[in-house]
């Protein structure tokens, strides 16, 4: 009797956004991760998150790379929750004031 592994009959797994072939990051990827990372220390409980759902993504990608998959793009989400809308809000006054 021969033992089946998971790579035999698995599935082309997707990779996560910005994440290449090979499992770095892409230049784009890069350079978002470090826009995001620096953005990110001024909003320390989403950096917080976002690191538990990476460190959870990259333990799975050898036993179920659709829940990494979720899990990373999860952790790119974390990040962007905050400051978007805060630099939204920063536009939109920056705006009104300028037009006084």
């Amino acid at each position: 009797m021969t033992a089946v592994t998971y790579q035999e009959h698995a599935t082309p797994a997707r990779r996560a956004a910005l994440i290449g072939p090979d499992g770095t990051y892409t230049r784009v990827g890069q350079t978002l991760a470090f826009i995001l990372g620096f953005i990110s220390l001024v909003f320390v409980p989403a950096t917080v998150v976002a690191a538990m759902l990476y460190t959870h993504g990259e333990a799975r990608f050898a036993t179920d790379p659709e829940r990494a998959r979720k899990l990373m793009n999860w952790s790119w989400i974390a990040l962007l929750v905050w400051p978007v809308p805060f630099l939204c809000v920063g536009l939109v006054r920056y705006a009104v004031s300028a037009a006084l």
